[in-house]
């Protein structure tokens, strides 16, 4: 899919799936605006554009189709080069998706490339056919902090899901600790790092487009935008630390939960096993087949020994009661 956007500048007005070859036509001119799409993999076609009308280095175009590359800024002559991490549309908890989002950011252009979905892409779409004035109409530099702002911003609900699920995590040790709890802990505490991993870059990425304009590329107010962005990724990787501790917490709850759980059915079991011993003995004792033992023949003696080893046990359990054994 191909998203082609041209802002005439003179006319205040914006023009959609413009083809290529007037796309080559309005970088000429040097006067109006282009937003390009790509969300697939880069055709050959697609290649020589890039390369030919806007002059983008061969390196920058390989970072695009060979994926994988760490968050980055690149400056080239009249562009820069960006390495972003963003979610897929469809955010979930466990396997978190993340799709890499490669953008060209020149005075007359922005060119974003990404093989994929991604979660905001067709927000700032819809947000630059309601106004293209506030977007490309602002410069090419306010349209690439409003793609850079909403694809951070889209970790919030991200956030919030995680936080969900650790409060539905803690409920189940506390309820019922099952072995899918440790199942569901561990994808998690991988998906937080893996997150950590990506949004670390990010951060520094960020933090030099607010002290860098890029030989004028990117203006000095659009820059103080870019420290709102700072603090929302550092924010977010505060969230993501926090969550990484609560999960430990969780897993150091749950082996104590399963210890106490251990520790009840052994003082249970330990319980019936010394309540049986004497009774054992007792049994044993009537047992040896001796000829000679009175108890035997007395017309109360089974009912007799039954009666005591009754009054033993519930002595015991009396016992063990007084002592907060049970």
């Amino acid at each position: 899919m191909i998203r082609s956007y041209v802002y005439r500048v003179k006319e205040q007005r914006l023009d959609k799936d413009v083809p290529f070859d007037e796309l080559a036509q309005v970088i000429e001119k040097g006067e109006d605006r282009i937003w390009l799409d790509f969300e697939d993999k880069l055709e050959d076609e697609e290649v020589d554009l890039l390369s030919g009308a806007f002059g983008l280095h061969a390196l920058a175009i390989e970072d695009c189709i060979m994926v994988n590359t760490r968050a980055k800024v690149e400056a080239y002559d009249g562009y820069i080069f960006v390495v972003l991490h963003a979610a897929r549309k469809d955010l979930k908890i466990v396997d978190i998706e993340q799709v890499e989002l490669d953008i060209f950011l020149g005075k007359q252009f922005l060119i974003s490339v990404h093989q994929g979905s991604v979660a905001g892409i067709t927000a700032i779409e819809e947000r630059l056919q309601r106004n293209p004035h506030q977007l490309l109409g602002q410069g090419t530099d306010r349209f690439f902090h409003a793609i850079y702002d909403r694809l951070v911003d889209n970790y919030f609900p991200l956030m919030d899901r995680v936080d969900d699920e650790i409060d539905e995590i803690e409920d189940c040790i506390v309820k019922d600790p099952r072995d899918n709890v440790i199942g569901r802990m561990v994808e998690l505490r991988k998906e937080l790092v893996s997150l950590r991993r990506v949004l670390s870059p990010l951060r520094e990425t960020t933090q030099l487009l607010t002290r860098e304009n890029f030989n004028n590329l990117l203006s000095e107010n659009v820059r103080i935008y870019f420290r709102d962005v700072y603090d929302h990724i550092a924010r977010i990787l505060d969230l993501i630390d926090s969550y990484r501790d609560a999960v430990s917490t969780a897993f150091e709850t749950y082996h104590f939960m399963i210890s106490n759980r251990t520790n009840d059915i052994m003082r249970t079991l330990t319980t019936i096993t010394t309540i049986m011993l004497p009774l054992t003995v007792i049994t044993g004792v009537y047992g040896m087949n001796f000829k000679f033992m009175p108890e035997l023949e007395h017309p109360f003696g089974y009912l007799g020994v039954l009666a005591f080893m009754a009054v033993l046990s519930l002595g015991m359990l009396a016992y063990f009661r007084r002592q907060h054994w049970l």
